[in-house]
């Protein structure tokens, strides 16, 4: 075996965590409370999820569609309707990289979009 030391990544989709457990309510430090749930675990890389078909970060970019940025209006249980407001009233993004450079994570980003929600280019 050499002695070569492994970096284990861990990944973060914080909108699937707190929407799809019910024990999971958000608690308005939500990113940090995920980053600091991966730091305890002693994994200080971590991969944050940016969106797929939506983005699920606070974006200058014109045209682009934040999560949850639709649905006001729509029917949505109480905890939906937690979830889409943190993700309104902070950018968990930004969050979770200020708190990762305080407690000396790094963070990736990763930005997975469904090409199969676009028309056919032919």
């Amino acid at each position: 075996m050499s002695d070569s030391t492994w970096t284990v990544q861990g990944v973060s989709e914080l909108g699937c965590w707190l929407g799809h457990f019910p024990s999971s309510w958000p608690t308005g430090r939500d990113a940090e409370d995920c980053l600091d749930a991966h730091l305890d675990c002693g994994i200080s890389h971590v991969i944050w999820d940016l969106g797929r078909s939506i983005v699920n970060h606070h974006s200058d970019l014109p045209g682009v569609t934040r999560v949850w940025e639709n649905r006001a209006g729509a029917e949505l249980t109480a905890q939906q309707r937690a979830v889409m407001q943190i993700f309104e009233e902070r950018c968990q993004l930004r969050a979770a990289i200020n708190h990762g450079r305080q407690r000396g994570a790094v963070i990736y980003g990763r930005l997975c979009m469904n090409r199969q929600r676009s028309p056919a280019v032919v």
